[in-house]
């Protein structure tokens, strides 16, 4: 994509969360994406905002025939994420200014673009998301890279079967403990993935699964008797 074209996509996904939130009036919102072979663009973007080798970010993806068929798959799938590393080290850039942005540009696609728009958005307008497994966690990774503060209210769903999440993971946390927003971090930190059950899908499996656990968490903050009031 170009850089242009990039700050199209970032701007329909901000103009999206905001409509459905001036729509519904929404304080938390689940976020998913349907994708074909996204693993692999997730895994490239990942490595190129963290420096990290493109073997400890690919993973077999959906698709799971055998172990050998997966390995071939893997394989693969780290030769063109290395190749495309490093095409993005030889182009020419005048400067190392919206870093994040010309990542997502050269390996990302229009969904991550667009997720990494809808998170900014939401860290705007202070809503809070729950975040599904690999490609939104790559696109949260790129929308904190933009901006830290968007660090603030993410709810990690599940823990990706995928290899890399967990990498993924702790470079958000990595970036909130660094962040400042004026003399103090982000006032709602992010929280750790929920859920751990092997899931792969993305589509928002692992977010609408942690749906429930943020209702009841909710009916208790709010509707649970204290001990002085059953006293």
């Amino acid at each position: 994509m170009s850089l242009e074209q990039t700050k199209q996509l970032i701007q329909a996904g901000r103009r999206t969360l905001r409509e459905y939130v001036q729509e519904t009036n929404a304080k938390v919102v689940a976020l998913g994406e349907v994708g074909i072979g996204n693993t692999t663009s997730s895994a490239a973007l990942i490595a190129l905002l963290t420096g990290v080798d493109a073997k400890n970010v690919c993973g077999r993806g959906a698709a799971s025939v055998s172990k050998e068929a997966d390995d071939l798959v893997t394989k693969r799938k780290i030769g063109i994420v290395t190749r495309a590393i490093e095409k993005f080290r030889k182009s020419k850039v005048d400067s190392e200014d919206n870093h994040a942005l010309r990542c997502l540009a050269h390996v990302g696609g229009a969904e991550i673009a667009c997720l990494v728009g809808a998170i900014l958005q939401a860290s705007d307008d202070d809503v809070s998301l729950i975040i599904d497994g690999y490609i939104v966690t790559a696109a949260a990774l790129t929308a904190v890279t933009m901006s830290p503060v968007a660090c603030q209210g993410l709810l990690f769903a599940t823990k990706s079967a995928e290899t890399g999440h967990d990498f993924t993971v702790k470079a958000i946390f990595d970036i909130y403990e660094k962040s400042e927003t004026g003399t103090v971090p982000p006032v709602v930190p992010p929280k750790p993935p929920v859920l751990s059950m092997g899931l792969c899908m993305g589509e928002s499996t692992g977010a609408l699964l942690a749906v429930p656990l943020v209702r009841s968490a909710v009916a208790i903050l709010s509707g649970m008797a204290t001990l002085s009031e059953v006293a």
